[in-house]
């Protein structure tokens, strides 16, 4: 699915160090601070750090060093053999931090002169991270937005948005030896979940455990980057499981499966593939295959009846419950970020009238 992959700044480097080691991909990883790198295991010839000792927050800080200095990232890919011969490539970015997003506006501009292919995931702080994380990085989202995948003009990247208060929320926290850590079940969820539908894509290699003989087919590998390097709006990546059959609620919990940014408003999706995983001692089970058409079509009604659609489902020996997994492309932005942006925009005001926030100035904001 992806030929390389780039994480920018110390969590953008974390998720993408997650999707190389997955995916058996190529990688490189930016920064500027060697502090930040100080426990990141990574061969040292994909290191890249500007050191600077940091930027402070400040994305334009960052920026003006990465583009001063862009001799350096740009001789780095160059070396780079597989960055060279790469067409997909994924891009990870965390916009707390001055360091991720101080690079993410020249690679992704020098990408792009190269006629790359760009997956860009892109990650909001928690609230918790306070003054200037989240602004910042909604001001990033918003520049991402308007100069790179709202107009037509200037559709050039695919955008996976992350919202960390949902993720949160989600997955609650898993203490580790480093603290409170639970990006770690983000990050793994993340990338189980595009996995599943690439290996969707071969399921003769896969054979031992998936009945192709039963009429069932896999994805078209061509659809899948398709659906991923769409360009259309943000994308998003949703499942579900369902221990037996079951109509409850079904509508519902398609509209809020998923698992990155809860806010996304599926009706305004334009492309999208969904697979349907089921017990392979379900076969005979009364139902099982309405039930599965059922799934299909509700997602069909509720986005609208896009044609351009990527169906598959297959038995599999390993899996003891419904397993649905979606990827969504096209989605539109959606009144929950707006509500992340207005939040943002009170909390400044509020620092603001305490003296505490100089020079942080969200009124051009374009999400909302």
């Amino acid at each position: 699915m992806f030929d390389f992959i780039i994480g920018a700044g110390q969590g953008g480097s974390r998720v993408a160090k997650e999707f190389a080691e997955s995916f058996e991909c190529d990688a490189a990883y930016f920064n500027l601070s060697a502090v930040d790198f100080s426990k990141f295991e990574a061969p040292r010839n994909r290191i890249l750090v500007i050191d600077k000792g940091g930027t402070g927050r400040n994305p334009e800080f960052g920026e003006g060093i990465v583009r001063k200095r862009f001799t350096e990232p740009r001789e780095f890919l160059t070396g780079l053999r597989n960055f060279e011969r790469a067409q997909f490539i994924m891009m990870c970015v965390g916009g707390g931090g001055g360091s991720g997003t101080g690079f993410m506006f020249p690679l992704l501009d020098y990408m792009l002169k190269r006629k790359k292919e760009i997956l860009l995931v892109y990650t909001l702080p928690e609230n918790r991270e306070g003054i200037p994380a989240k602004p910042n990085a909604l001001v990033s989202l918003n520049r991402l937005i308007d100069d790179y995948l709202q107009r037509d003009s200037v559709k050039k990247i695919s955008l996976m948005p992350i919202d960390n208060d949902f993720c949160v929320r989600r997955y609650g926290h898993d203490i580790e030896e480093d603290g409170y850590n639970y990006w770690r079940r983000v990050n793994l969820g993340l990338v189980r979940a595009l996995k599943r539908f690439w290996l969707m894509t071969n399921l003769e290699k896969y054979k031992n455990y998936i009945d192709v003989a039963s009429g069932y087919k896999g994805l078209d590998k061509n659809d899948v980057l398709r659906i991923v390097f769409s360009k259309h709006g943000f994308m998003d990546i949703r499942e579900m499981i369902f221990e037996d059959i079951d109509d409850d609620q079904l509508l519902q919990r398609i509209k809020t499966s998923s698992l990155v940014f809860g806010s996304l408003d599926i009706r305004t999706t334009k492309r999208y593939a969904i697979s349907v995983g089921i017990p392979d001692e379900w076969k005979s089970k009364p139902g099982i295959l309405e039930f599965v058409e059922r799934i299909f079509d509700v997602v069909s009604k509720s986005t609208k009846h896009t044609p351009d659609v990527v169906r598959s489902s297959y038995f599999n020996k390993k899996l003891s419950r419904i397993h649905v997994s979606m990827l969504l492309a096209g989605l539109s932005k959606s009144h929950g970020l707006e509500k992340i942006v207005k939040s943002a925009v009170k909390d400044v005001k509020r620092l603001k009238n305490k003296g505490d926030v100089e020079k942080l100035d969200l009124s051009d904001l374009m999400i909302s």
